[in-house]
């Protein structure tokens, strides 16, 4: 097998001051290096309703996460959900809103994680079920005691809110 890294630059200006080496790789200062096996989807940043659609599908297949999980995330039935995917089926305004809100949720901890899907699917299994102390921290996960998978199951819309706040209070070092 292959020691390779697979870097992917992104650089928004494409204009290098400068080279910086990294191992025997020269690099410019002002890009931003991905370590990763994962190629940035197409529909990334798209917003129309096949693309969330893509994007669910996508978290699904990268992440194991089955139709069950997003039936209890969204509060429907399966069949509901399935449909939906295959296009046979309409989600409302709300539901819409929270597939869109895990993306963003589920974008910020890739990038926190930088882009490790294998750290992404710990992070979703993983239950730690030791005491946290008589009181939590702002940078106790709201998952605590149960795996965020679980966490994101039973809260819906107000737990993807809270995970992206600790993420994004862990990344910039925020008390929220």
């Amino acid at each position: 097998m292959s020691s390779k890294r697979h870097l992917k630059k992104i650089s928004p200006s494409g204009i290098s001051t400068g080279e910086v080496m990294r191992g025997s790789k020269k690099m410019s200062p002002h890009a931003i290096m991905l370590q990763s096996s994962m190629d940035i989807p197409t529909f990334y940043n798209n917003d129309a309703e096949e693309a969330l659609v893509d994007k669910m599908v996508w978290v699904q297949e990268q992440f194991g996460l089955s139709d069950q999980f997003f039936s209890n995330l969204l509060g429907v039935h399966e069949k509901i959900f399935r449909e939906w995917k295959a296009r046979d089926q309409v989600l409302t305004t709300y539901q819409r809103k929270c597939l869109r809100e895990f993306w963003v949720a589920m974008t910020h901890i890739l990038s926190f994680l930088n882009f490790r899907r294998d750290l992404v699917q710990t992070m979703l299994e993983f239950e730690n079920d030791d005491n946290i102390g008589p009181t939590p921290t702002p940078f106790t996960p709201p998952w605590v005691g149960t795996s965020l998978k679980s966490y994101l199951e039973s809260n819906g819309i107000a737990g993807i809110g809270e995970v992206t706040s600790w993420v994004q209070g862990l990344r910039y070092a925020s008390t929220f």
